[in-house]
This record gives structure tokens, C-alpha cells and sequence, in this order.
């Protein structure tokens, strides 16, 4: 192939032209210079491929900068996200350049997050849930877990009272129970947690209308 025309694209990267004036290859400028491509230059289909691994690799590197400089990944969320853009070696390939950056830890990100989960009453079912999701192993979760020995009952009573109260005085504690058993708390946490919620609001009533 003969690069016919060279075209900066709006991202700042550059199409490589045909004779048909068709983009065959868009790389950045770096792979570009390193190569030294330019107009009338002749490419085989090896060198194509080469420069074309090359640009998708730098490409997911930069990707994966820019992802972890607005939060932490895990390995396997970073690796999936990656993939939408990028073929599967250049994705694996940026990951493995992450990881020895240091900028990717596995149990450090599921310590922070389930640490964080559990400061706002999550249940051990919906913590779990979570982390799945994000691409991590069931093994590293449950040790996680088993580190920080939640209270289950407690995380469900202080959900209680900082999101479910109006509706308990509203006097609707079957569609609390069922909000409960959706974010993973056990038959037995969610209902030794409402009766002792609802007699301490009713204790409140009952105090509050003795002071009037």
C-alpha cells in the first residue's frame, strides 16, 4: 500500500490514506515519527499490522492512564472496558503496563470499596454483589469481608433510620421489609432490625407527645 494522503483527525491522530484517497490505518503521532511515515510511503501487510499493534497499544496505555486518574479499577474492570475499544492483546497488554506502574491493585481496591460500602449500611449480599460486578474473584471478596467482620444487624438498623424512617412512621413496614430483602439483608437481620427501630420510634412519639 503507498500512503497516499496524510490527514490529522479532530482527536489529534492521523489517517493514513490510500490511492482510493480511503483511511487504510489511524495512528498517533508518535507511531507516525517513529516510523517515519509520510506521504508516498510504501507499506506491506506486515508492516500494516505491525504499526497498526503498535498505535492500539499506545492508545489503550493512554486509555487506561486517563481511567485511573478519575478512579480506581480493578484489574478485570479495567481489562473489560479496555475491550469496547480496543482489541483483546492491546487491552490485556495495558493492563499488564498498569499493573507495573503500580496503579492497579486488586485488594486494595476491594478493601477501600467494601470499607466505603459498609460506611453507608450495606449488607455483606449487597457488597458482594457489587464487587462482582466490577470484575473481582469471589475468593478475594470473601476474605476481604471476613476481615472486616460487618455487623449486619447494626448496618441494618442505622439503614433504618437514615432512609427508611418516614415510611416506618408512615406506618409501611412491609414495603420496608421488602426494600431490605432487595439490598441483601437475611429474613431474621431485616425483622429483629425493624422491631427494635419501630419500638424506638415509637418510644420517640410517645416522649415527644409527654413534653407537649
Amino acid at each position: 500500500m503507498r500512503v497516499c494522503k496524510i490527514v490529522q483527525t479532530r482527536r489529534g491522530r492521523f489517517a493514513l490514506l490510500d490511492e482510493q484517497n480511503e483511511p487504510v490505518l489511524v495512528i498517533d503521532a508518535e507511531t507516525l515519527h517513529k516510523h517515519q511515515i509520510q506521504e508516498g510511503s510504501l507499506l506491506d501487510a506486515a508492516g500494516l499490522a505491525a504499526i497498526q499493534a503498535e498505535g492500539q497499544l499506545r492508545a489503550a496505555k493512554d486509555t487506561a492512564l486517563r481511567m485511573l486518574s478519575m478512579r480506581s479499577h480493578a484489574q478485570q474492570e479495567l481489562y473489560q472496558k479496555l475491550c469496547r475499544r480496543y482489541d483483546k492483546q492491546a487491552a490485556a497488554a495495558a493492563v499488564s503496563s498498569m499493573q507495573q506502574l503500580g496503579l492497579l491493585n486488586d485488594e486494595e481496591f476491594v478493601r477501600k470499596n467494601a470499607q466505603a460500602l459498609a460506611e453507608r449500611h450495606c449488607s455483606a449480599q449487597e457488597i458482594r454483589a457489587r464487587l462482582l460486578a466490577r470484575g473481582i474473584s469471589r475468593e478475594l471478596i470473601q476474605t476481604v469481608l471476613d476481615d472486616l467482620q460487618l455487623d449486619g444487624q447494626s448496618a441494618c438498623e442505622q439503614l433504618l433510620y437514615s432512609k427508611y424512617r418516614t415510611k416506618l412512621l408512615q406506618g409501611k413496614k412491609q414495603q420496608v421489609m421488602a426494600a431490605l430483602g432487595r439490598r441483601g439483608f437475611s429474613y431474621a437481620q431485616a425483622r429483629n432490625a425493624l422491631d427494635r427501630v419501630c419500638m424506638e420510634l415509637e418510644q420517640e412519639i410517645q416522649e415527644g407527645a409527654e413534653e407537649l
